[in-house]
């Protein structure tokens, strides 16, 4: 089981700085960089929201719930699986 302490989107960088609390094999925090996606499973995904991260709001790229997505971002559409934006 782990859990998502923090995620800070450093610009200087362009990248996630994420640090996640594992508590079933390695028990401590583990600090890992994203360099173009951050994605957070979050809630059951019948209330798809946004997740509630410090510092979100300055984040300057896209954001969306991948039970929402945006396919002017992603490619595709209802229609067509393909997210060729996503590539």
């Amino acid at each position: 089981m782990a859990e998502v302490k923090a995620a800070q989107w450093n610009a200087s960088t362009g990248s996630w700085v994420i640090e996640i609390e594992e508590r079933r094999y390695l028990k401590g925090v583990i600090e890992i960089k994203a360099i173009k996606y951050f994605i957070v499973p979050g809630d059951i995904h019948t209330r798809p929201r946004a997740p509630k991260v410090p510092g979100l709001e300055s984040y300057a790229g896209p954001i969306f719930h991948t039970a929402r997505l945006n396919y002017d971002v992603t490619g595709g559409s209802p229609t067509e699986p393909d997210l060729t934006g996503l590539h």
